[in-house]
């Protein structure tokens, strides 16, 4: 109990300063007060992508290392979204710049300040050599992606890096000249994503974190690699792969558990996904507590909780009617869903109904194009050809997903549920019945199998057969071609 309250504390204190620094620093004083010029001086932490304000191209998000209003200058460590034209929007992920505009606060989305550029904007200090790499591995992979058609240019560098097609920056995809995709099918396709329950394969999840795992491990174990060694390539491999993806908070979450569940492994210590996971949350909240208003953050830790609490019970209980195969990724998304859908329902009052339907049809296809379209990411800068290929097998899987989207997600609309807290509260109510009645049954049942078998025959008398529906239908076909077999039909010469 003393070490829960030290950690409860302790996190929120973390919270509390973070949010008086936030809310005390010199830009987030001024937009209070109104809008005025400003020059700025700060890092890119994230890439350039297209902008979602009317009349400007391009926005980043920028780490400010000192604000300048009224000839006044103040250090800062505050956030800042930048909004330019033109030329201003050649910044690079992890350069340093100074820009001069219009701060004023945000209309819309996250609340910290915006600056509008129309100066242009100086190059300080370029980014180091290996995020200048990344950033034309990225450029390249884009221009390769460029070449396909809609769905393609939007979910495969989507699903590839969490950036889809249509909000790559402008002179991102090379000089090819090919028109941008047309906006009304762009948004239509997300609705129909986010209709179907399949939106996060719009954006970087774990899975590209577990897929790269696996497959080192099994390299690492057939060489007998040390645990220690093992563990130091998967914290490499990890760091290496969130630096390719755009930063995102589901990218955080993962990144974090991995280099959590490696250091386990260097230390000989089994890796649990729910310790795991509670570690991660702790973590992240004490040192950024902003992500505590994350709802990315809470989705990805939401699936990670629900599959970590019910997937395997839920999938053994699934193989007694379903092949293998079915039951595994079924179970897996069921759970995934139940862990999600309170926070889904904070952001959209609305149940989608087939979402496990659309889960299970794109699964078989999610892991080998999120394969396909890592390696196309790898190889784009340096063979071109051979980037373009595996971008077009890429666009083969994100086509089965598209076409799932598009069929579930206008076959019905999400059932009406009670918006905000009280619809929350609600499913966690659900949840909770659902689990108080599983186990009352369970009970019931081991009760009326101690009162009607002795506790001799009980000891020795092995488990209960119980037919799966899958058995029981094959049995079924079986006697009745058995019986249509034995039918002898005798002409009628009367």
């Amino acid at each position: 109990m003393a070490v829960l309250a030290a950690v409860a504390l302790t996190a929120a204190l973390a919270a509390a300063v973070g949010h008086e620094s936030a809310r005390s620093g010199p830009a987030a004083r001024q937009i209070r007060q109104g809008k005025a010029l400003a020059e700025i001086r700060g890092r890119a932490v994230g890439p350039v992508s297209a902008s979602s304000r009317r009349g400007w191209d391009c926005q980043a998000e920028i780490r400010l290392q000192w604000v300048t209003v009224a000839g006044v200058r103040m250090p800062s460590d505050e956030r800042i979204m930048f909004f330019a034209r033109s030329r201003s929007c050649l910044l690079q992920q992890g350069g340093q710049y100074r820009a001069r505009g219009l701060l004023e606060p945000s209309a819309y989305g996250r609340p910290i300040p915006w600056l509008a550029v129309e100066d242009g904007t100086k190059q300080v200090e370029p980014p180091g050599p290996c995020r200048r790499l990344i950033a034309r591995m990225q450029r390249a992979f884009l221009e390769q992606t460029s070449r396909l058609d809609d769905q393609g240019r939007i979910l495969v560098p989507g699903l590839t890096m969490g950036i889809l097609g249509n909000q790559a920056p402008p002179g991102s995809d090379g000089s090819l000249g090919r028109p941008a995709v047309e906006p009304a099918y762009a948004t239509r396709l997300t609705q129909d994503f986010r209709a179907s329950g399949i939106l996060h394969l719009m954006a970087v999840s774990g899975g590209h974190f577990m897929i790269l795992a696996s497959l080192l491990v099994r390299i690492m174990r057939a060489l007998r690699s040390p645990p220690l060694l093992m563990a130091l390539v998967l914290s490499a491999a990890y760091l290496g792969l969130g630096m390719l993806m755009v930063p995102g908070d589901s990218v955080l979450r993962a990144q974090t558990m991995g280099l959590l569940s490696a250091w386990a492994l260097a230390a000989c210590r089994p890796a649990q996904s729910l310790n795991t996971l509670s570690w991660c949350v702790l973590l992240v909240l004490i040192l950024r507590p902003s992500m505590a208003l994350s709802f990315g953050f809470a989705l990805s830790c939401g699936a990670v909780l629900g599959i970590g609490l019910g997937n395997r019970r839920l999938a053994a209980l699934l193989e007694d009617h379903l092949p293998a195969f079915l039951a595994r990724p079924l179970a897996t998304t069921l759970c995934a869903q139940a862990g999600t859908l309170p926070v889904q329902v904070l952001m959209s009052p609305g149940l989608p109904l087939l979402a496990p339907l659309a889960n299970l049809l794109v699964t078989p296809v999610v892991d080998a194009a999120t394969v396909t379209g890592l390696l196309a990411l790898l190889t784009s800068w340096l063979w071109p050809p051979m980037g373009l290929l595996l971008a077009r097998l890429t666009s083969l899987g994100t086509g089965v997903m598209a076409f799932a989207a598009t069929w579930l997600g206008e076959a019905a609309a999400p059932a009406a549920w009670p918006p905000g807290p009280v619809g929350s509260a609600c499913l966690v109510g659900l949840g909770l019945m659902a689990i108080i009645d599983h186990r009352l049954i369970r009970f019931i049942r081991a009760r009326g199998r101690v009162h009607s078998w002795p506790a001799a025959a009980a000891a020795n008398s092995g488990v209960p057969f119980r037919p799966s529906a899958w058995l029981s239908a094959k049995g079924w076909l079986r006697q009745t071609y058995g019986l249509l077999a034995q039918l002898v039909f005798k002409n009628d010469t009367g």
